[in-house]
């Protein structure tokens, strides 16, 4: 799966209501790690002598975290587009709603199979939201990790090594393709 690529229900069974709520709150918590990400950028940015420690500390300090806390904390530090402000507003409700009252609300859906497929549509609809809020975030760290060194070379780089980890270990990423194993970072 790429980005900005929801998969389809593939079935009727209760398991894809599972999948997708599952794939959801992961995609919801992507959002959150690129939150994250730019936060911990920004607090470097701009400072000399960064160490890994010093980066070490400001994750640890922020990936207890809310969501909320998190949008916060990074708006304190970069002015975001009204446009990025309202997808992280929906990304937020969306999440929070995720969380707390999904099932509750969809009890009487989920024994149905047209109410299953309701429920897997506004999940769809979730997953695509996070996946373009995390883009917007993403464009904006972009720049920021330019100016720290870190290249999409250096971080696709990284990602092939960590592939290769995997197949090194026998333990097949469940969620990448033979053809991402094999590509060339540079």
């Amino acid at each position: 799966m790429t980005r900005l690529d929801v998969p389809m229900m593939e079935s009727d069974e209760p398991k894809e209501v599972f999948a997708f709520y599952g794939l959801a709150m992961y995609q919801a918590q992507v959002l959150e790690t690129a939150l994250l990400n730019l936060l911990v950028a920004l607090q470097a940015c701009g400072r000399a002598g960064v160490t890994r420690t010093d980066i070490d500390a400001w994750f640890a300090s922020h990936e207890t975290k809310t969501f909320g806390t998190l949008v916060a904390s990074v708006r304190r530090l970069t002015p975001i587009s009204d446009e990025v402000e309202e997808l992280v507003r929906e990304a937020l409700g969306g999440r929070n709603h995720l969380a707390h009252h999904f099932f509750r609300e969809h009890a009487e859906d989920f024994i149905s199979v047209s109410g299953a497929r309701r429920m897997i549509e506004a999940l769809r609809i979730q997953i695509s939201l996070f996946q373009k809020a995390q883009q917007a975030f993403e464009a904006i760290c972009e720049p920021i990790l330019g100016k720290l060194g870190v290249s999409q070379t250096l971080i696709d780089m990284l990602m092939n090594e960590a592939y290769q980890r995997a197949r090194a270990s026998d333990a097949t990423p469940l969620w990448v393709s033979s053809k991402a194993l094999d590509r060339d970072p540079g």
